[in-house]
This record gives C-alpha cells, sequence and structure tokens, in this order.
C-alpha cells in the first residue's frame, strides 16, 4: 500500500508536467530570437509546423534558401532554434577562430544536449591523441584492421554459398565497431562482446536519448532525463565501460615499464596525461572519452560504407574496374594490404569521394557555435552562443571542371588527379570549400584519414570476396531518408551476398591429405561441403553430385595431377577423377558459367611422389629432381604466361615428359608478373592414407604409371598421361575446346622454346627474373 501511495503523486505530477509542456513550449518558441537575416519557410507563422518541416523536410528547405539567397546568409527555424547557414565561400572568414572561439565540439553538445548526454566536454588529450597519434600510426594498423574485419566476416556472417539477403546496417556495425576497438582498446579487448555492444550502443542511446529530452522544456529536463530510458542507458553505459575497461588498464600498470607503453588509444592517451600533467585523468575519465571516441568513429563510417555499397549495388559497372584495381594492388603480398596499398587505390577513393558527395553524413557542414562575437567580411555579425553552419546541399556548387555535377561519375576524381600537379588533390580525407563533408579550416575532422582507410579496408574486403546486388524488386538506387540535415541509407533495404571464392592465400593452396578432416581433398578448394562431410568419399559420384547443395564460386582454377607408386592402387588414378567429378559439381550447381580459365597439369611433385603406404615424399631421393627443375621452371611460365595470366616460378615443380606438377609455394606466388590483371585459382590433387576424394574411374588413365624403379633409374617416359584426361568429356559444353588447343594442355610443350611463342615473345627470361627472388633461377640452379 506505501508504494501505491507513493507513485500517485508522481504519476499526477508527471500527467500535469507533461499537459504543460506544449503551452510551455508554444509560449517559448513564440519568443523565440532571431537574427537580422532572411527566415527561410517565413510565409507561416506557425513555429511547430516550421520546426516539422525542419525535422522532416530539412533538404528542400536548404534548397529554397539557396535559391532565394544563393550567395547570402539565411536561418531556418529548428527543434533547438534559429540556425544561421552561411554560403561556403564565407567559411573563410571563420578560419582564424581557433576553437575556444568557433567551436565545432560546442556545436555538437548543443545538438544532442551535451551537459545531458555526456558528450559536452572537449578533451586536449583525447584530440591530441587522435589529430596526433592516431595519425601519426594508420600505418602501422592496416594489417591489424583487415585482420579484424576478416575475423568479423567469418564469425558473423553467413556463409553466403548462395545469394542471402543481409541487414548491412546491422552486421557493418559489428564491422566497424571491432575494426575500430583495434585501434582503441587493443587486442584481444577489441573482440570482448561486451565491450562492443557497450560501445556501439551507446551513440545510438546518445542520438535517440537526446531526441526525446529534447521534446522536455530545458526548465524541466533535470527531472525529465529519468523517465527517458536512453538517458538512463547513457549511466550505465559508462559504468559498464569502466568494469570492462579496469582489468585491463590493471594489468597493464603491473607490466614492466610504463602502463602508457601499449600503441593504443589507450596509451597515447594515457602518455599525454602524463605530459600535461593532468592529474584529474583516471580510469573513469578515461573509460569516458574511450566511449566518446567511439561514437564519433563508428556510425558515420558505417553509414559511409552503406551509402557507397548502395552506390555500387545501383551502379554494379564500376564493380569490376574496381575489383581489378584491388586485386593487382594487393596481388604481390598475397592479398594482404599495407599502407600503400590504400594510397594506390585511386579509383576505390574517387568512388568513395564521388558517393559520398552525394550522400554526406549531413547537408549542413562546418557547424560551429560562435563563443566570442565575430565579424564576417560582408560585414555580418554573429553574436556570442550563435550556431552557424553551411549548406552543403546543393551539387551545382561544383566548380565547372568536375564535369556535370548533378551527374553521378564514380571515377572523377580519378579523372581530377591525373593531373600531376593534382595528383595529391581531391582525396576522400581532403577538405575545401568544394568538399565540406569534414568541415574545413582548424576544426575539421581529425579522425577522417583514419575513417578513410577503414571505409577502403572494408570495402575492398567485401569487392575482393563477395559478389552482392539488392533484393529483387528494387530498382536503381533506393531513396535515402532524411532526419533533420542527416542523410540516412534506407534500412529497409536487404542486400543480397554471395561469397566469391579466392585463392589469394597459403591456407587456400595447402593439400588436403592429413589438414582437412582426413579426406584427402585440397584445402578448402575442390567444394568446401567435402571437407565437412566425409560420407562424399564413400558415394558414388551421381549421389555425390545428387547431394551437393552449394560450392564457393570458382573462376580460375590450376589443377595439378599427381602420379603415384603403381603398389598404391587405387590412389594413383584418383587424380583423373577429380576434375571430372569437379567440373560436373560446378554443372550441377548452376556454376559453370562462373569458370572462366581452367588449366590441367600432371607430374612428379615433393607431395605427389610416394613410398607405398608410408606416404613419404621421395624428392630427395630422385637424383634427376634437380636437372628437371629447370626445364619445368620454363614449361610452367610458358604455360601460364601464353594462357594471359602470371606465375613467379617455385623450387618444389618439375617438367615430366611436358606435364608439369606444381607446389603449394607454387600456387601461393602465381600471377605475380605485373602484365597480369587477375589470380589463377589453385585446386591440387591430394590423398591421405585411407580416404578417397572422390570415387576412382580407373578409365581415366590409358595404361599403368611408371613403376618405381623406372622413376628410381630416371627412366621417366611412362609418367606421361597418353589418354587426354576426362576433363575433356566436359570441355565442349563449357565452349573453351578452342582456348584448351591454343594453350597446349594437352600437348607436349618444348620447354627450351617457351619464350618464342607469339604471345610472350617480348617476356625475355632476364627481364622475368627480375621480378623474381634471388633464388628463382630460370636455368634451374639451386643451392
Amino acid at each position: 500500500m506505501d508504494s501505491l501511495h507513493i507513485s500517485i503523486p508522481w504519476t499526477l505530477a508527471v500527467t500535469v508536467l507533461t499537459a504543460l509542456i506544449g503551452n510551455v513550449i508554444t509560449i517559448y518558441f513564440k519568443r523565440l530570437r532571431t537574427f537580422a537575416v532572411p527566415t527561410v519557410g517565413a510565409d507561416t507563422d506557425d513555429v511547430n509546423a516550421l520546426k516539422g518541416r525542419y525535422v522532416h523536410e530539412a533538404d528542400v528547405l536548404l534548397r529554397e534558401g539557396y535559391k532565394k539567397f544563393k550567395n547570402g546568409i539565411f536561418q531556418v527555424v529548428t527543434p533547438d532554434g534559429p540556425r544561421v547557414f552561411l554560403p561556403r565561400k564565407l567559411a573563410h572568414d571563420l578560419k582564424p577562430y581557433n576553437r575556444h572561439e568557433a567551436s565545432g565540439m560546442k556545436a555538437l553538445a548543443d545538438r544532442h544536449i551535451g551537459h545531458y548526454t555526456t558528450i559536452d566536454h572537449e578533451s586536449d588529450i583525447m584530440l591530441g591523441a587522435i589529430k596526433i597519434d592516431l595519425n601519426r600510426n594508420l600505418g602501422n594498423f592496416v594489417a591489424d584492421v583487415e585482420r579484424e574485419v576478416a575475423h568479423c566476416f567469418e564469425t558473423q556472417f553467413p556463409p553466403c554459398h548462395e545469394w542471402t539477403p543481409l541487414d548491412l546496417h546491422e552486421k557493418l556495425l559489428r564491422v566497424v565497431a571491432q575494426a575500430s576497438a583495434r585501434i582503441f582498446v587493443g587486442y584481444p579487448m577489441c573482440r570482448n562482446e561486451e565491450w562492443l555492444e557497450c560501445s556501439t550502443k551507446f551513440a545510438l542511446d546518445v542520438m535517440i536519448g537526446a531526441e526525446k529530452l529534447k521534446q522536455w522544456h530545458p526548465w524541466l529536463r533535470p527531472i525529465a532525463q529519468y523517465f527517458v530510458p536512453e538517458m538512463t542507458r547513457i549511466r550505465g553505459d559508462h559504468r559498464r565501460a569502466l568494469e570492462l575497461l579496469q582489468p585491463e588498464l590493471e594489468k597493464r600498470s603491473k607490466e614492466p615499464g610504463n602502463t602508457d607503453a601499449h600503441n593504443d588509444m589507450i596509451g597515447w592517451m594515457q602518455q599525454r596525461a602524463k605530459k600535461l600533467g593532468d592529474r584529474s585523468f583516471d580510469s573513469k575519465e578515461l573509460a569516458n572519452l574511450q566511449m566518446l571516441t567511439a561514437t564519433a568513429a563508428i556510425h558515420t563510417t558505417r553509414l559511409a560504407i552503406i551509402h557507397a555499397l548502395y552506390d555500387l549495388a545501383a551502379r554494379p559497372e564500376y564493380i569490376e574496374p574496381l575489383k581489378r584495381e584491388i586485386l593487382e594492388i594487393t596481388k604481390g603480398n598475397n592479398g594482404t594490404l599495407r599502407k600503400q596499398h590504400l594510397t594506390q587505390m585511386r579509383k576505390l577513393d574517387s568512388f568513395m569521394k564521388e558517393s559520398q558527395r552525394h550522400n554526406p553524413p549531413s547537408i549542413a557542414t562546418f557547424q560551429r557555435k560562435a563563443m566570442v562575437p565575430i565579424k564576417l567580411s560582408n560585414g555580418f555579425h554573429i553574436p556570442a552562443g550563435t550556431i552557424v553552419q553551411c549548406n552543403t546541399n546543393m551539387l551545382d556548387e561544383a566548380p565547372a571542371e568536375w564535369g556535370d555535377p548533378n551527374e553521378f561519375d564514380g571515377f572523377r576524381f580519378y579523372k581530377l588527379r591525373s593531373k600531376p600537379e593534382d595528383t595529391n588533390k581531391f582525396q576522400f580525407a581532403s577538405t575545401s570549400y568544394e568538399s565540406m563533408q569534414f568541415g574545413f579550416g582548424n576544426d575539421a575532422c581529425p579522425g577522417r584519414f583514419f575513417a578513410s582507410n577503414q571505409i577502403k579496408i572494408i570495402l575492398a574486403y567485401i569487392i575482393s570476396n563477395y559478389d552482392f546486388k539488392f533484393e529483387d524488386g528494387v530498382v536503381g538506387r533506393p531513396k535515402n531518408v532524411m532526419f533533420e540535415v542527416n542523410v540516412l541509407a534506407d534500412p529497409t533495404v536487404k542486400v543480397l551476398f554471395k561469397k566469391i571464392y579466392r585463392l589469394d592465400s597459403t591456407d587456400d593452396y595447402i593439400t588436403g591429405c592429413v589438414f582437412k578432416s582426413q579426406l584427402g581433398i585440397t584445402g578448402t578448394a575442390i567444394v568446401a561441403a567435402f571437407a565437412d562431410s566425409p560420407e562424399y568419399s564413400e558415394q558414388s559420384t551421381d549421389e555425390m553430385m545428387a547431394s551437393v547443395t552449394h560450392i564457393p564460386r570458382v573462376t580460375h582454377i590450376f589443377f595439378c595431377a599427381y602420379l603415384a607408386d603403381p603398389d598404391e592402387g587405387e590412389p594413383a588414378c584418383i587424380n583423373g577423377a577429380m576434375p571430372s567429378n569437379f567440373l560436373a559439381t560446378l554443372k550441377k550447381t548452376s556454376q559453370i558459367a562462373d569458370l572462366q580459365f581452367f588449366v590441367l597439369t600432371c607430374g612428379l611433385t615433393q607431395y605427389g611422389l610416394h613410398q607405398g603406404s608410408q606416404k613419404t615424399p621421395r624428392k630427395n631421393y630422385i637424383p634427376f629432381l634437380a636437372r628437371a627443375k629447370g626445364s619445368a621452371s620454363k614449361f610452367l611460365l610458358h604455360s601460364i604466361v601464353r594462357a594471359g595470366k602470371g606465375c613467379r616460378r617455385s623450387r618444389e615443380y618439375l617438367e615430366l615428359d611436358g606435364h608439369v606438377s606444381v607446389d603449394v609455394v607454387g600456387m601461393v606466388n602465381a600471377s605475380t608478373l605485373q602484365m597480369v590483371m587477375s589470380k589463377v585459382g589453385g585446386i591440387c590433387g591430394h590423398v591421405s592414407q585411407n580416404a578417397m576424394a572422390v570415387p576412382i574411374q580407373t578409365k581415366c588413365f590409358y595404361h599403368q604409371m611408371a613403376s618405381a624403379s623406372h622413376i628410381r633409374a630416371g627412366r621417366i617416359s611412362g609418367t606421361r598421361l597418353h589418354a587426354r584426361p576426362p576433363v575433356a568429356e566436359v570441355e565442349a559444353e563449357l565452349g573453351l575446346e578452342s582456348e584448351f588447343k591454343q594453350n597446349d594442355l594437352y600437348n607436349q610443350i618444348d620447354s627450351t622454346k617457351w619464350a618464342q611463342c607469339p604471345e610472350v615473345h617480348t617476356l625475355k627470361e632476364l627481364e622475368i627474373a627480375k621480378m623474381l627472388p634471388p633464388t628463382a633461377d630460370l636455368k634451374g640452379s639451386h643451392s
């Protein structure tokens, strides 16, 4: 009963206060202070109507203001009071004022009532850590960030073997949060589920909580904050952040040396606090600043990525050129990104900038709160306390040399940078009068270079590893959703993703044997499902194919069949069946159309020549191996280069009577010549001791292989296949018969004349040798 008596007065008080809010706010806005400049939308006296228009039609209002007062100043009534809009040319007048005189942070705090949402204070520690330490160390974190991005896609995304609808807003929130946390709080905290949830939800609580609390009159907000759930969660977010970081801080404090020795945002903030002698900087303050940093970094970056993906899905003609640029730049490093790679991705950078030009995070940028009176060059006086900003909603303000400003040209800035004098201009993170998305002047976003790297890394990963498109029924680019001046990608749209199977790392090329479920299949190359389904090894070909529902997309295959000792029995023939079954599976799963190139070779390798059931490599016991390597080198280069691909020579393959076998290292180093535009995928046949990857078809070989005695004696003529491999049965259906013949995949090649082929006559051995490591001797001499 006591609780009932207590709750009734509170309920009554809240009801009365709520009923009074409308009248109080109306009185407040009727006395609204405006400035001596035109007001857009002043054709009505209804202040609430003006507020509503700003919430839902801010873009319309700003276009109206631009048309009426193109080079002049105007104001718009917003739920937060009047906001003054300056023409871009007057932004220069504010450049001399430092952040204590014209503050972007104070403008942001006012917009989100920072006194209640805890984003109201400026920190020299945080600013220095971002502007100096973060930017100085960006190059050191590229590989780390890429690793977190890959980890996220592997653990948080579905397999996407088939077209799979994804909520990009949800999925990319996690990707950006984890990638950012790698720099902010270090590893392994960046993968802590509670930290990621806390840091991502805090920003949402701030934005939503601010909008709800702004519905209350400022006089009532000290009490009203306790009736807004998001405000309660904000306080809880700060407490939880401190709880999560405290063990890490204590651990660091006990390490030899200093607690600030770590190269991450925590360490940088601690170092700066020590240099500044800031005794008030403690664990609580550090946790608060970490939350604020995450708020600034995560959501705007996620939104930029979504906008870019929407633009790509609506204009798929840009995807292939971007993919070629990414693969070409990274191919010499096994697909791993480095700092210089991001700089070299000029087409991707251009597309990002054009996407942001059409879909900026906000159509009102360069927001400043005048902390002191400011006089502009046109004579206008900005009173202290006024919030001013620039209208960046008009595309046609672009310079004439940019071309049609209203057209979407993804490579606009790539072309503009082609002039030697402009090579470092027009970048995504550049700021100017024409590109104010990151602000302008001394108060421009200090984390824009970090954001640029993050966006590039994530987009490069997606473009390289996935096909994507809009779900059925979506025509063109979905219209953006406006909330006040914020430009949001439509959250109701689903984008379909499908994994591209690319072999670009060592793990992808490792042969099966004992590494993949004892199946004897090769890494993840043939069918991902095979590695997880041992029953395939005991099924007939038809049964196996009938049970396969999906395989990764494969576009380029380099299949290496090995020759085994005859006493191995059926495993000696397995590689003859594998390409046939693989191609049949491709056909059955409707992915045969994706296959662009197929190379089949055979021979002896370090893992292909076995001694009975022991399966021990015998390469060290074969005297002719060293002599054969030189010939094999030339043959492999010949067949790959003639096929329009590239290959770096490996020590571990050899030619036997016109057929080549290549090892894992050779596959990893495939297609490294600069002339090559795409990678060569690899599928290497292999078996384990007591298992077979696919059913055996003895008809694959015309007659028995060479005996072990012949091999040891160096009489190797019997090792070639006298019958064409079973791939010939489906090559006509592939439409590649002429290509196969052209590339001489089944004919013996004179390996001494490979460089005389018309297609490669300009490639001299010396020229290729320059691209190879010192150990790669084309003449076959090895240490």
